[in-house]
This record gives structure tokens, C-alpha cells and sequence, in this order.
């Protein structure tokens, strides 16, 4: 199978449309009844980085970073709702990583951390947040990263939509740092 990581500055609104659907196909896993909401896209979708990760042309992985100057100005803000730590800005924010249910377990997650956290870097970011009700494994990928959880999730963007999904831990890393996470030649591994 060949897969492409792509970055979208600016996708196109049939791109973001791929993409929200894909957001919904992927929590139905989690929370089934997310099905009825056919996409998944709030006000800061079109003016995040999106990465996306191709296979034949079909969109199997998205996610994205958005830079804000403090956290209430981030996407799902209410996350960070407790937090004592008071990050200088830039600061980034990991959010919507999700990955089709047959293209799990591939590495598409490593991945497209790996393409943001560099993308954050290299716009000037001082600090990386990210915040997940995605379970063990995520945050287990986002510790590997050298994230450390710094609080419990206030506030779930699904249950601004009505579903009740399972608690969650805000992270934040510390940047910048001295070496590219992706790789040597750039490229993700």
C-alpha cells in the first residue's frame, strides 16, 4: 500500500468537507452517534495547518495545528479551563487527529504529530498543547514526543455536540527543541 503525507495551508471547502466527514467516520468507533452529524468542522478549520495523509487519492488520516497568542483564544478553549501554567506565545495547538478505522495501527498518528510539532517549530511556537479523550494509546504516543500531561480536559468538543464520550488530559511540550522530530531529511518516519 502507498500513503502520502501531505500539509494543506489552505484546503479547499470540498477538501474540509473530506475531512470533517472523515472526523465523523472515525469517532462513530468511539461514539456512534456522532454518525448523525454527516461532518465535523468548527470556526477554526479554516484558518488551521491541516495535514492530511492520502491513499489513493482518498483522505485516511487528517489532523491539524492552529497558533494562538493565549489559550483562550484556541480552538476547544474550555480545555485548557484550570490550567496554572501560563505558556508564552506563539503557542500551538495539536487538535483532530483522527484516522480512518481500517488504516489504524499503520503509524499515521506518529506521523502527523511528527508534521505538526515540526510545522509549530518552525512558526516561532515557545509552547505545544494538545488535548485528548482518544484513551491510553494516544497519550502514550504524545508522551513519546517528550509532551507531559499539565491537566484533566474541562471541556470535550463532543459534548458541546450532545455526546457523552470518556474524560480526558490536556498535554503540553516545551519548545523550541533541538532537533527535527520527522527526521533528518525532513520527511516523516
Amino acid at each position: 500500500m502507498k500513503f502520502h503525507l501531505q500539509e494543506l495551508a489552505k484546503p479547499d471547502a470540498a477538501t474540509l468537507e473530506r475531512i470533517g466527514k472523515l472526523r465523523v467516520l472515525a469517532w462513530t468507533t468511539e461514539v456512534p452517534a456522532i454518525a448523525e452529524l454527516g461532518s465535523w468542522l468548527d470556526e477554526y478549520d479554516h484558518i488551521a495547518l491541516h495535514w492530511v495523509i492520502l491513499h489513493d487519492g482518498v483522505i485516511v488520516a487528517a489532523a491539524r495545528l492552529t497558533t494562538c497568542d493565549n489559550l483562550n483564544d484556541a480552538p476547544d478553549a474550555g480545555d485548557f479551563d484550570g490550567l496554572t501554567y501560563v505558556p508564552q506565545s506563539p503557542i500551538g495547538i495539536l487538535s483532530k487527529l483522527v484516522v480512518a478505522p481500517q488504516f489504524r495501527r499503520l503509524g499515521f498518528s506518529k506521523r502527523l504529530v511528527a508534521a505538526r510539532i515540526d510545522a509549530a517549530e518552525r512558526l516561532g511556537c515557545r509552547s505545544v498543547f494538545a488535548a485528548t479523550s482518544s484513551g491510553v494509546h494516544r497519550v502514550t504516543l504524545l508522551r513519546s514526543f517528550g509532551f507531559d500531561i499539565v491537566g484533566a480536559r474541562q471541556r470535550n468538543p463532543l459534548t458541546s455536540l450532545g455526546l457523552l464520550p470518556r474524560p480526558g488530559v490536556v498535554l503540553m511540550r516545551r519548545v523550541p527543541r533541538t532537533q527535527s522530530v520527522s527526521g533528518i531529511d525532513g520527511s516523516p518516519q
